[in-house]
């Protein structure tokens, strides 16, 4: 898979979008305002990739696929348009989210709220 979303900001640094062309990676740097600080939280629980995984579908409604592309498109222009307020929703989230936390990861919805 290469995950771009983790290699790309490890050498970059800051929030980066990560694509593959068909025949390579490439990735862009999403505008952050200055000044804006990171909280990170790291439970003390390790989340195994595998586990992550085992808990998605095969298969995504349209309905799914269309909620998450436009929250993507949300949060990139929440960070350009410096709309903190519209973060959240940018965020939001649901093809991985709702079948992770219930089984993976139980901190996480107590985190976002």
């Amino acid at each position: 898979e290469g995950h771009p979303d983790n290699v790309s900001p490890a050498i970059y640094g800051g929030i980066q979008l990560g694509i593959h062309t068909g025949e390579r990676w490439m990735s862009e740097r999403v505008t952050v305002p200055a000044g804006m600080q990171v909280v990170v939280f790291i439970p003390d629980t390790i989340g195994k990739t595998s586990d992550a995984r085992a808990v998605l579908a095969d298969t995504v409604t349209r309905e799914a696929a269309v909620f998450n592309v436009g929250r993507v498109a949300w949060l990139v222009n929440a960070f350009n348009m410096q709309r903190f307020d519209n973060l959240k929703f940018g965020a939001q989230d649901k093809l991985h989210q709702p079948q992770r936390s219930d089984k993976v990861y139980p901190h996480l919805y107590p985190l976002i709220q």
